[in-house]
């Protein structure tokens, strides 16, 4: 695989969070939700430009009252090989 076949990839595994974020959301899952828009913000959070999809998670974290601890980014991007999921999702 390329490299841009692997940037495509990060886009795909980003937007992913953010579809199952919206999706345990619907199921009333609030820390899973949040969970899912973390790996969001840690990515896109301070990006430069800015990401839509950021600016959509920056306004549900908001409305579900969230605390999040980000990721420190220098360049805009967390630079991070596997994102931190909850313990019964399990390890894949």
């Amino acid at each position: 695989m390329g490299a841009r076949a692997d940037q495509v990839g990060i886009i795909y595994g980003i937007r992913a969070s953010y579809f199952l974020g919206q999706a345990l959301e619907q199921k009333r899952d609030t820390a899973g939700a949040c969970a899912a828009y973390k790996v969001v913000l840690d990515r896109w959070g301070n990006a430069k430009p800015r990401s839509v999809t950021a600016d959509k998670v920056k306004e549900r974290v908001k409305a579900l009252g969230c605390t999040l601890e980000l990721a420190a980014a220098k360049d805009g991007c967390a630079r991070r090989k596997r994102a931190s999921l909850p313990e019964e999702w399990g390890s894949s």
